[in-house]
């Protein structure tokens, strides 16, 4: 199993924001956001935006999560972190060392 992150970008902006106003099993604020405001969002010079992609022996799961980060001065503030209902179960939960790294404290 591979969980590949990566910014939302032209690519998967689409996707990000589909995901965003769908998902309500695993979604931690239940904020929404438009296309114009994803954007406003994505332009802020203080915030931090990750998807993860999925991909196992079953084949390629997609974009089926989503964090954003907003980054004040001394603390940073989760907006949105969400995991689509594809992925529940799967391992991919903040408590799974698939996603622990040096870089990540849970």
């Amino acid at each position: 199993m591979t969980l590949e992150i990566s910014n939302i970008n032209k690519h998967n902006f689409e996707r990000s924001v589909q995901l965003i106003n769908k998902v309500n099993q695993f979604n931690l604020t239940s904020r929404r956001y438009t296309e114009s405001k994803l954007e406003v969002f994505l332009k802020s010079k203080s915030q931090f935006t990750f998807v993860g992609r999925l991909k196992d022996k079953f084949g390629d799961h997609g974009i089926t999560a989503l964090a954003m980060i907003k980054k004040n001065e001394n603390t940073w503030i989760i907006d949105n972190f969400l995991l689509s209902c594809r992925i529940l179960g799967r391992k991919i939960d903040p408590s799974s060392d698939l996603i622990k790294s040096p870089l990540v404290s849970i």
